[in-house]
């Protein structure tokens, strides 16, 4: 704790001790315990700004899962199609018939 020693009005020759909060008033400006108008001003433009800020963002993740949710689905039909289509021609009697021919060399 800050402590300072500091002649009183009252009696020249005694010295006093004050606490850490004396101190800090002392030192500043401003002597109210309130706080200043400035900061509940800040407070409430920061407020208002967070909570325009979570509207907006809010709406833009709105967009973009609903864009990335439709991908996805586009995504997930193609591969269904081409596992279905690839696991058919597994078997052997459904693959297409391949053609080999050979030709001479000149």
């Amino acid at each position: 704790m800050y402590l300072e020693k500091k002649r009183s009005r009252g009696n020249s020759g005694k010295f006093f001790k004050t606490d850490f909060l004396r101190t800090y008033l002392k030192g500043s400006s401003r002597k109210a315990l309130i706080p200043d108008p400035e900061i509940i001003f800040q407070i409430g433009n920061r407020i208002v700004g967070f909570l325009l800020t979570k509207k907006v963002i809010d709406s833009v993740v709105d967009r973009v899962l609903n864009n990335l949710l439709d991908e996805v689905d586009r995504f997930y039909a193609l591969k269904r199609e081409h596992i279905v289509k690839y696991s058919k021609l597994v078997i052997p009697k459904n693959r297409p018939q391949t053609y080999v021919f050979k030709m001479r060399e000149y």
